[in-house]
């Protein structure tokens, strides 16, 4: 099987992104008094953030501006924002989730510090990704859209 650099970064990010997403599975379900779907649901988010990190390595400017996107900024950004996805959706659970959190400090048990955990694994994934296969620019992308885009 034949895999192109895109699919093996994208595959390498969703990896990645189960891999937190099982941890958290593991930490919270033992602590949590949250069900089980809930947190199969956060394993499949992680999964799907993952995934829209491992797509957006095709970016390497800002479309229209042609300003370069650093690494780290491009996944950040796509963090911060399922992150805040998360929040606008589960807020109920997820106010019950950090609450339910003994060693979490009082400062830090709003659910809105997801966004910003979320944009910091976001960048993580990035990073370690575009290290391991580089930013695969479209042409190299193994897809060609040349005659959609003419």
């Amino acid at each position: 099987m034949h895999l192109t650099p895109f699919l093996k970064r994208v595959a390498l990010a969703k990896l990645l992104g189960f891999t937190l997403g099982a941890l958290g599975y593991v930490i919270f379900g033992s602590t949590a008094t949250l069900s089980g779907m809930f947190l199969l649901g956060m394993v499949g988010w992680f999964v799907t953030l993952g995934a829209l990190v491992g797509m957006l390595g095709f970016y390497q400017t800002m479309p229209f501006l042609g300003i370069p996107i650093p690494v780290w900024l491009r996944g950040a950004w796509c963090g911060g924002w399922m992150g805040l996805l998360l929040v606008l959706v589960a807020y109920g659970a997820l106010s019950e989730l950090t609450a339910e959190i003994a060693w979490l400090p009082g400062l830090f048990a709003s659910p809105w510090w997801l966004v910003v955990e979320m944009a910091f694994w976001g960048a993580v994934i990035d990073v370690i990704v575009t290290s391991a296969f580089g930013s695969t620019p479209w042409q190299a992308s193994g897809v060609s859209h040349r005659g959609d885009l003419e």
